[in-house]
């Protein structure tokens, strides 16, 4: 009966409230726009799900988020979800979209990250001390997670205004920066189609190695459409060697702090303001996405 109830409530107040922009996400009475995915992925996949629907892993700052999430997920028979806090060590922890830890629900007090690093909720679960607590648990293993839409929050950007380069006679209709040339294919397709795309154009899917060229990729992606993420060309092999598929060796890295990469995995970028900008996410397997080719000049 409880469940049934549960589900009244949640249904009921989602299709009252103020639609999200966000198609296919709901509003809960704390305001916010979420979405539950009921299909077990591991942490870096739940994270990436997220990022293409232009959400991000539930970031909860308050008792009242806590409780909405938890309701709402338990509501839908979600009891465990992953949400978006990593903690690579107990002074480091941080919710994925940059913000600080200013409040907690951990069912261990502290939590015991010998278990692992990555915290899901256990989504209606009661104890004598918590209500809807935080578990931390291996990146690796598969749970059901829960979005929250950027959006359908105010949109700050902190991005500098982005002067377009040339494109010269050497590049053609790549763009040019620097020694090489470039451009964003819009055409959606894993990682193994997108790097024969750009060896069929004369190059490679990029290789970055200094700040400076990140920076470019990711003012070319917004400059292109606004892409969420692109591949770029580094893989993590199964024997967990970082490789760039030109060749290049790996000397800068842009995954953030206390991420898993798996093993194999291929990785993009982010391409928008609002979540991990200019990082470098591993994506799900089977994920499509634009991608980024860089070439010679005058090929």
């Amino acid at each position: 009966m409880l469940y049934f109830l549960l589900i009244g409530l949640v249904v009921g107040s989602s299709l009252a409230a103020t639609p999200c922009k966000n198609q296919d996400y709901d509003r809960l009475k704390n305001g916010k726009c979420y979405r539950l995915h009921k299909t077990p992925v591991d942490y870096p996949s739940a994270a990436g799900g997220c990022r293409l629907t232009h959400g991000k892993l539930a970031v909860i700052h308050n008792y009242t988020d806590n409780t909405e999430v938890g309701v709402w997920s338990a509501g839908w028979s979600a009891p465990e979800v992953w949400i978006g806090l990593v903690c690579p060590t107990l002074d480091t922890c941080k919710w994925q979209d940059g913000t600080d830890l200013d409040y907690t629900n951990f069912d261990d007090t502290p939590p015991n990250l010998n278990k692992g690093t990555c915290f899901y909720m256990e989504a209606g679960k009661v104890t004598l001390t918590t209500y809807n607590p935080w578990q931390n648990d291996d990146c690796a293993v598969q749970r059901m997670f829960i979005c929250e839409s950027i959006i359908d929050e105010p949109a700050i950007s902190t991005v500098a205004p982005f002067t377009t380069p040339p494109v010269t006679q050497a590049c053609g209709n790549y763009e040019s920066y620097g020694n090489a040339c470039y451009n964003v294919g819009r055409t959606r397709m894993g990682p193994g189609d997108a790097e024969l795309a750009c060896v069929a154009d004369g190059g490679h899917l990029v290789s970055i190695h200094d700040s400076q060229t990140n920076d470019y990729v990711y003012g070319l992606l917004q400059r292109s459409g606004g892409q969420v993420a692109a591949w770029i060309g580094l893989r993590r092999l199964s024997n967990g060697v970082d490789i760039w598929t030109d060749g290049t060796r790996k000397d800068y890295d842009m995954v953030p702090a206390g991420l898993a990469v798996p093993s194999p995995s291929s990785l993009s970028i982010s391409g928008t303001p609002d979540l991990l900008p200019k990082q470098w996410i591993p994506e799900a397997a089977n994920a499509t996405l634009p991608y980024v080719c860089r070439r010679p000049a005058n090929f």
